[in-house]
């Protein structure tokens, strides 16, 4: 069976197991594509079952594995640049990405659909094709949802056997190359980032621009990645401390500083933490040793209902009133 795909397209095959994509991954290379293969099946059994003894393949697991290219499912910094690295290198490219649900679990949803949107940004302005295999009962319907919205979702395959229109190549030799990375210079913008530093880079040569670009990119991420772990902390008292994290993370060049600071602000948290359970800890001590005192008076017929009213005052209060009855 012959494949005809457009080129610069992402697709999301839905199956639950990879076989079909495998296959489609297969033919394309047999019939001239060069092949990039993202896996998380040990990478022998398919050049094994697929004959693609010769196409690299990046294994992603939590293992060192010898003679193997590996991939921790937690580094996507990683993996995007071994995908970008790819895409520079080769024309007419094939990407296959197997076990995606892999890398959610170690990432998140989010997390994963913005670096799935990075991948297709990159790959519309090429002449790559990029296919994503997915089981769609490990997603919620709104997340697959918002997976397909950018995609091209495939359910049959027969429907590949049809002729497409012709898709855009990337810019031919002669125009411009910076036009592509003007726009991803345009988002970045858009979303807030200093991008002075790419407007440097793209007045001057092509592979240390892209180079700058790809930097950049990992840069973002983890920018991201900290933003988000922020949100998700208990912040209360330390505003000025997390909006000055936030204003360096907006600038890559004072990323380590937003870092730095970060890890100071995790272990102010931590210390008013423990000591906030200190302090619970000794006052509801203290506030025990009252109440004994109070059941001791109430057995020797004193009227102790006052005290007990004052059950959820502050201590020092608690302790006022105590003092007084006891007086």
């Amino acid at each position: 069976m012959k494949y005809v795909m457009e080129q610069g397209v992402t697709y999301l095959i839905k199956e639950p197991k990879p076989d079909n994509s495998l296959a489609l991954f297969a033919s394309l290379i047999k019939q001239g594509a060069t092949g990039f293969c993202i896996t998380r099946v040990h990478p022998k059994r398919i050049r094994k079952r697929f004959d693609l003894s010769d196409t690299p393949m990046l294994w992603i697991t939590t293992s060192e594995v010898p003679d193997e290219r590996c991939v921790h499912p937690s580094d996507l910094a990683k993996l995007n640049m071994a995908i970008n690295d790819a895409l520079k290198k080769h024309e007419n490219l094939v990407l296959l990405l197997e076990g995606i649900e892999y890398l959610i679990t170690y990432n998140g949803f989010d997390s994963i659909l913005r670096f799935v949107q990075v991948i297709n940004d990159h790959i519309m302005v090429t002449s790559a094709r990029f296919i994503i295999t997915l089981d769609p009962a490990t997603l919620d319907t709104g997340s697959l949802h918002i997976l397909e919205r950018d995609l091209m979702p495939l359910e049959d395959l027969s429907k590949l056997e049809l002729s497409f229109p012709d898709f855009p190549q990337a810019a031919p030799a002669g125009e411009d190359w910076r036009v592509p990375l003007k726009e991803r210079m345009s988002k970045w913008k858009e979303r807030g980032f200093a991008t002075e530093a790419l407007s440097k880079a793209l007045q001057g040569e092509r592979e240390e621009a892209a180079k700058a670009f790809e930097l950049y990119e990992v840069a973002v991420a983890r920018a991201e990645a900290l933003e988000r772990d922020m949100a998700a902390m208990d912040l209360a008292g330390f505003e000025k401390e997390a909006e000055r994290i936030r204003s360096r993370l907006r600038d890559p060049t004072t990323l380590k500083e937003a870092e730095d600071d970060f890890l100071v602000l995790q272990i102010n948290i931590e210390r008013r933490k423990k000591e906030e359970q200190r302090r619970r800890a000794e006052d509801e001590r203290l506030r025990a040793a009252l109440e004994s005192k109070m059941r001791e008076w109430a057995a020797q017929g004193y009227n102790t209902a006052p005290l007990a009213k004052l059950s959820t005052a502050p201590y020092e209060t608690l302790k006022e009133e105590f003092e007084r009855f006891e007086s």
